[in-house]
């Protein structure tokens, strides 16, 4: 039978489905028609249905109603270009952990077709496929036999239902993975901010440094090119090598591709090109601002609420602890691409975070009025735009902002003013006139 439609309306369907959701799938018209293409695919080449790998490419690829397991999808050939850095470990064994559809094991037996491939399948659901695709799988690290070398690691730890973060887990998934394998280096597929993160992420960041030296290589994934749109986290691949004796860094940059070099500082950032990470560690300072929230008091008060730009409402709710006596800066735990110059009188509620440095909160409005003006800047947007690895605004997501005097700058200072102040080069003056008025608050 080669008509999705007639499958699912069958009494085989009803038996393995049940009434309620085989009538569901049945009015779902596009993921209908997704399977039917799959199927038609199929049937047209017949050799897949005697070759696994070709029919695995076909049913589990992503973009199709396995969208929403996009990560578990992982796009075929993504990682061909990466492998090259693992050339001098082709004798050892290489183990992946979290295969899903197998594309990474299909990339490492490309490259390197005479090395032992070891598949450890956590979520228990494509062990046989593996299996039978010729592949020594397991559904626990604890299970693999002893290796007489250390083995090169391949990791998509879980860190999505497709759409959003769902937890911190996958720093769990890596750091038990490399305790237990003690791998010699390691590929690492994970959110941005396992690199550009604080607190949790930076000390698990900070134990691989310590074990590995600094990652080898960076590439920032690309939404569109990589997940093939399927889904919006902001993900990196990461090379740590026990063995790089390099003290330089190559990247590839998240929206132009670009390779570059770099010989990496304390801050790891998701840039296009050498210049600009050169740039933005050489203009960082020790201080830096940072958000607070505020709890309520229980009474009721005046409370404000943002708008657009740098614009809010002052309207009746509760009062909340935030420093109500003071000039201070206010943007959107959530982000709603607005800061505000908030002055003394109402409270700053729960969803909202208050900035806080030298200027925010102050009782000096003039310098109240320039700290708003200069983290409202394009320079300042920009760099609050490349520290972007989570949809909230909290502290991180200020990080690359240096913190100079506002006494330094002319009292109604231009961009030009800071383009100078800093020795901006063009090439960066230019990127930053092309983000134009976007708003990443």
């Amino acid at each position: 039978m080669n008509n999705i439609v007639k499958i699912f309306k069958s009494s085989i369907a009803n038996r393995i489905l049940g009434k309620d959701l085989q009538n569901f799938i049945l009015t779902q018209k596009p993921y209908l028609d997704m399977m039917q293409k799959r199927l038609d695919n199929i049937h047209k080449n017949k050799k897949m249905l005697k070759d696994s790998v070709d029919f695995a490419k076909e049913m589990l690829k992503p973009n199709g109603f396995t969208d929403k397991m996009s990560i578990a999808y992982m796009p075929f050939n993504m990682i061909d270009n990466d492998l090259k850095y693992f050339e001098k470990y082709k004798e050892h064994t290489f183990v992946i952990i979290n295969p899903l559809n197998g594309s990474m094991c299909e990339s490492v037996r490309k490259s390197f077709p005479k090395s032992k491939i070891i598949c450890v399948d956590t979520f228990g659901m494509y062990h046989k496929d593996l299996t039978k695709r010729g592949y020594q799988c397991y559904t626990n690290i604890g299970e693999i036999p002893k290796m007489k070398k250390r083995p090169v690691l391949l990791i998509n730890a879980p860190y999505t239902n497709g759409q959003q973060d769902a937890t911190s887990i996958y720093g769990e998934h890596i750091k038990n993975a490399i305790t237990k394998l003690n791998p010699i280096a390691v590929l690492n597929i994970a959110p941005d901010n396992l690199l550009s993160g604080s607190k949790t992420n930076e000390k698990l960041r900070n134990w691989m440094i310590a074990k590995y030296g600094k990652p080898t290589y960076i590439r920032w994934l690309n939404q569109n090119t990589d997940w093939n749109k399927t889904i919006d986290i902001d993900t990196s691949l990461s090379i740590w090598d026990e063995k790089n004796n390099s003290i330089e860094t190559d990247m590839v940059g998240r929206f132009d591709n670009n390779s570059f070099q770099v010989k990496l500082t304390d801050l790891i950032m998701p840039v296009e090109s050498a210049e600009s990470y050169k740039y933005i560690s050489r203009i960082q300072t020790v201080k830096k601002c940072t958000v607070r929230g505020f709890k309520t008091t229980g009474n009721e008060g005046k409370q404000i609420k943002l708008s657009h730009g740098d614009k809010f409402k002052i309207v009746d709710g509760e009062e909340f602890t935030s420093n109500n006596d003071k000039f201070r800066q206010v943007a959107a735990y959530m982000r709603t691409k607005c800061l505000a110059d908030v002055p003394p009188g109402p409270s700053v509620p729960a969803p909202y975070r208050e900035l806080v440095c030298d200027y925010s909160p102050t009782l000096d409005e003039k310098l109240h009025k320039k700290f708003g003006k200069y983290m409202r800047s394009g320079h300042t947007r920009w760099l609050v735009k490349m520290g972007y690895s989570t949809r909230s605004l909290d502290s991180p997501a200020l990080r690359l902002v240096p913190m100079i005097d506002m006494n330094d700058l002319p009292d109604n200072f231009t961009d030009e003013d800071l383009y100078k102040y800093f020795d901006t080069p063009q090439t960066i003056i230019n990127n930053i006139i092309d983000l134009g008025e976007a708003n990443p608050y």
